[in-house]
C-alpha cells in the first residue's frame, strides 16, 4: 500500500517583538494540528519575532540562540506530541542575527538552516546570510529541505535540495504585496521542475505598515496544487505525501516513446554561466554606500569580498573527479587555465597557499574564539562542518578554503605547540591525517596534497593557540587565471555538500585506501 505521509501548514498573524504571545499560538496550533495526525507542521518566516525591524540592534534585543529557551520549550512540545514543526525565528548567534528555520522533532533540534538570499526587507536588511546551502533532512520516513522566502526566487537551492533527495521542500515565507505571483505560480513550478511535493507556508496580518498577502499552499510533484488558503486569513491547511510518487522521478508516459527523468536528464556541464558572481552591486551595498556607511560595520552590512572571497563552483566537480585516461582529448585551454610550471607542479603551492595563511574564522571575529573547541562540544555537526572525532582529534572542513577539500585536522585540548602533545595525541593526529587523506585521494581523486601546520601567529596561525593541521587537496591545473587575476579561488563543491559525501563515507566504514 502507497505510505501517505499527512502534513500541515499554519497561516497565521504575527505579534512583532512577542515570542511568548507567539509561541502560544504556535503550541496551540500545533496541537490542533497534532490532532489530526500530521506529521510535520510548518509555520511562517520569522514566526517567533516578527519580521519588520528597523535596525540591527533592535533585531538583536529580540533574537534567541539555538539551542535556547525557545527551541527548548518546542522540543518539550514534539516529544509531548510525537510529532515534528518547521519555524521561523530570529537567530543570535556571535553577536549576530540570522533570519533562520528550525527543525524540532520528538528528540529534539534536528536542523536549522539560515536564510542565504536577502532581500532589501524588514529585518533582512541588517542580518547576516548564512553561509551554508540548504540540506535535506528525516522526520520520520518523510525526507524534508527548507529555504526561506526570497531564497524561494533562485531555483538552484531548490534544485540542491531535489538532488540530495527531498521529498517535501518547505518555504516558511513573509510575503508582502507585490509578491501575488509568485505565491501563483512560483510554487507550482518548483513542485513540477523538480518533482518534489513543495509547501509555501506565508504569514498574515500588518506590521508596521506592510500587509502581508497569505495564500499559502501545497503542491504535487506534477505542478497540481494539493491543498492551500487562498486568500490572507488565518488557517490551517493539509495536505498528503505520497512518497511513492515522489519518489519515482522516471515518468513513462508512453513506454519506448515518451519518458522524461527532471533530474537525471539534466546538464550541468552546460550551466557554468551559473556560477559566475554578480556583476551588479546588491541593493544592501548599494544602500551602504549612498549613506556612506562604515565599511567596517560588518554586522549590518557584510562586505561583498565576504560573500564572494571563494567564488564556489560545484559545476566543476564533474571535472576534478572525473576520469584522468590520457588517452582521451584534453580540455580547451580556458578549463584548465594557462600553462604555468606553478600548474604542472602538485608539490609546488598556487601562489594563494604560499601566502600567509588567513584565519579560519573572519577577522571580525573575536580573538578569544575558539571556534575548534566550540565545534567538538557543539552537537550541530554539520553547522559546525564536524567530519569525525576520535579520542584525541577533531577533523573540521575549512569553512574558508583554499581548495575543495581542505581540512583541519587537531587535538581535542587546546595546545599550542608540538612538545605539548602526548605521545598517543601526537600519534592519533598522524593517523588521523593519513586515514583523510587516502579517503579524499579515492572520493576526490587529486593529483596531490598540501600537508602543514603554522605554529605563531607570525608563521600565520589563524588560531595560535590551538594547533592544527592543514589538508589541502591539489589538482594539475588548480592554480589558473582566477586567483591569478582577479583574486578569486574556484572551489568546486558547497561545504555542506562535501560534509555529506566525506561523513556518509565514514559512517559506511568504506575503506580508505
Amino acid at each position: 500500500m502507497t505510505k501517505l505521509i499527512k502534513v500541515a501548514g499554519v497561516q497565521m498573524d504575527v505579534t512583532l517583538g512577542d515570542a511568548e504571545r507567539n509561541l502560544k499560538h504556535l503550541e496551540n496550533a500545533l496541537r490542533q494540528t497534532a490532532a489530526a495526525d500530521a506529521e510535520l507542521t510548518v509555520f511562517p518566516e520569522c514566526a517567533l519575532t516578527g519580521y519588520c525591524y528597523q535596525s540591527l540592534e533592535e533585531a538583536q534585543a529580540n533574537a534567541e540562540s539555538i539551542p535556547g529557551p525557545w527551541t527548548d520549550r518546542l522540543e518539550k512540545l514534539c516529544q509531548e506530541l510525537k510529532t515534528w514543526l518547521i519555524t521561523g525565528i530570529l537567530e543570535s548567534y556571535k553577536n549576530r542575527v540570522y533570519n533562520t528555520a528550525v527543525l524540532v522533532g520528538p528528540n529534539g533540534v534536528v536542523a536549522t538552516y539560515r536564510k542565504v538570499h536577502l532581500p532589501y526587507l524588514g529585518v533582512d536588511r541588517f542580518v547576516t546570510p548564512g553561509e551554508i546551502s540548504p540540506g535535506v533532512y528525516e522526520c520520520g520516513n518523510l525526507r524534508v529541505g527548507m529555504h526561506i522566502c526570497y531564497d524561494g526566487s533562485f531555483p538552484e537551492a531548490a534544485r540542491c535540495m531535489a538532488v540530495e533527495g527531498a521529498d517535501l521542500i518547505t518555504l516558511p515565507t513573509n510575503w508582502p504585496p507585490g509578491a501575488e505571483y509568485m505565491a501563483k505560480y512560483l510554487i507550482n513550478a518548483r513542485a513540477v521542475e523538480n518533482h518534489v511535493y513543495f509547501l509555501s507556508v506565508n504569514r498574515v496580518g500588518t506590521e508596521r505598515g506592510f500587509q502581508f498577502i497569505g495564500k499559502s499552499r501545497l503542491c504535487r510533484p506534477n505542478g497540481s496544487i494539493a491543498a492551500e488558503i487562498d486568500n490572507d486569513h488565518p488557517g490551517i491547511f493539509y495536505g498528503e505525501i505520497d512518497l511513492e510518487a515522489v519518489r519515482n522521478k522516471h515518468l513513462v508516459r508512453i513506454p519506448g516513446e515518451h519518458e522524461i527523468d527532471r533530474l537525471a536528464d539534466r546538464r550541468p556541464d552546460t550551466y557554468e554561466k551559473l556560477i559566475l558572481p554578480p556583476v551588479d552591486q546588491t541593493p544592501r551595498v548599494r544602500h551602504r554606500l549612498e549613506n556612506q556607511e562604515s565599511p567596517g560595520n560588518q554586522l549590518a552590512h557584510p562586505p561583498e569580498n565576504d560573500l564572494y572571497a571563494q567564488l564556489w563552483a560545484p559545476w566543476r566537480l564533474a571535472y576534478v573527479t572525473g576520469d584522468k585516461d590520457k588517452s582521451k582529448p584534453k580540455p580547451k585551454p580556458l578549463e584548465e587555465g594557462p600553462s604555468t610550471e606553478e600548474a604542472k607542479s602538485t608539490e609546488k603551492p598556487s601562489p594563494e597557499a604560499s601566502k600567509s595563511e588567513p584565519p579560519e574564522e573572519p577577522t571580525k571575529t573575536e580573538p578569544e574564539t575558539n571556534f575548534i573547541l566550540e565545534a567538538d562540544k557543539s552537537e550541530r555537526d554539520r553547522e559546525n562542518l564536524v567530519i569525525k572525532r576520535t579520542e584525541h582529534t577533531i577533523t573540521i572542513l575549512n569553512r574558508y578554503p583554499y581548495n575543495n577539500g581542505h581540512l583541519l585536522v587537531a587535538p581535542r585540548v587546546m595546545k599550542a605547540d608540538l612538545s605539548e602533545l602526548t605521545p598517543e595525541e601526537h600519534l592519533e593526529c598522524m593517523q588521523t591525517l593519513s586515514e583523510m587523506m587516502g579517503r579524499i585521494r579515492k572520493l576526490m581523486k587529486p593529483d596531490g596534497f598540501n600537508i602543514g601546520l603554522n605554529l605563531g601567529r607570525s608563521a600565520g596561525a589563524g588560531l595560535p593557540g590551538h594547533l592544527h593541521w592543514h589538508l589541502v587537496p591539489r589538482w594539475n591545473g588548480d592554480t589558473n587565471f582566477m586567483p591569478v587575476l582577479d583574486g578569486v579561488r574556484v572551489i568546486p563543491q558547497s561545504l555542506d555538500a562535501l560534509w555529506q559525501y566525506l561523513t556518509e563515507d565514514i559512517r559506511e566504514g568504506r575503506g580508505e585506501r
